[in-house]
């Protein structure tokens, strides 16, 4: 591939490595941000000369480590255990919870539910504003099965960090997480979760995920069983929580 007869590969490529390694080493470079603005004034004015034609490597070579290190600053600011605020910092004294369930949960052995919290606190009527990300496992119960994208939720419960596996060659699910932008989880209780209100989070994404429910209620109306469904629904719409282990392997 020639890759002067395609320029933006050739500013992409920089830029998805530096992604690459960001997401690898999850390390912030103090005042990485501050260099990357003032390298990319440099490279305004250095745009606007006249260069001679053989030294014009010279402003590829810079842009390229620009677009490098803003590829790097960009994974690792998005860090949620970096935002501003984040419960980490609270997470000894907090027992209750408040937040918005930000994507579809998920089944398995258990109902995995992403919330972005909103708020935090020893008891519910001393709250404070928080921010950071938790995934709840609860019992797949008819309660806690119609949690959806948007609801709000309470729950009491204990937050612990992620772990690593404890056996070197199983699956590495903190690192999965970590990729996610998760670093908390907590197994809560059926009765500790309660939903505040409904139709939050973003309009698309909102209705995405309600055109797929509607399509999954479709399928299990018209394939009887529970294996020619799971199948029809991985398939069709891409929802492979209900395939059994069987059909997984």
């Amino acid at each position: 591939m020639n890759l002067r007869a395609s320029p933006c590969l050739r500013l992409f490529v920089p830029f998805a490595l530096g992604l690459a390694l960001g997401g690898y080493s999850d390390q912030p470079i103090p005042g990485l941000g501050f260099a990357l603005a003032i390298s990319a004034g440099v490279i305004c004015a250095i745009a606007l000369l006249k260069i001679p034609y053989r030294y014009r490597w010279i402003f590829g070579t810079f842009a390229s480590l620009v677009l490098f290190g803003t590829g790097y600053f960009h994974v690792v600011r998005y860090n949620e255990i970096r935002q501003a605020g984040h419960f980490s910092e609270k997470i000894k004294d907090s027992h209750y919870w408040v937040g918005t369930v930000y994507d579809a949960p998920g089944k398995g052995a258990k109902l995995k539910v992403p919330v972005r919290v909103e708020a935090v606190g020893v008891l519910p009527d001393s709250l404070k504003p928080a921010t950071g990300n938790i995934l709840l496992f609860l019992d797949i119960t008819e309660k806690t099965a119609s949690l959806r994208y948007g609801d709000r939720v309470g729950f009491r419960a204990t937050v612990r960090p992620t772990e690593p596996p404890k056996n070197p060659h199983a699956f590495d699910y903190d690192r999965y997480l970590h990729f996610q932008n998760i670093h908390f989880q907590s197994f809560v209780k059926t009765d500790s979760v309660f939903v505040l209100s409904s139709g939050h989070g973003h309009l698309v994404w909102r209705a995405a995920f309600s055109c797929r429910e509607k399509l999954l209620t479709l399928l299990r109306e018209h394939f009887p069983t529970q294996d020619e469904y799971a199948v029809a629904s991985a398939l069709l719409v891409g929802y492979k929580d209900d395939l059994s282990d069987d059909l997984r392997t």
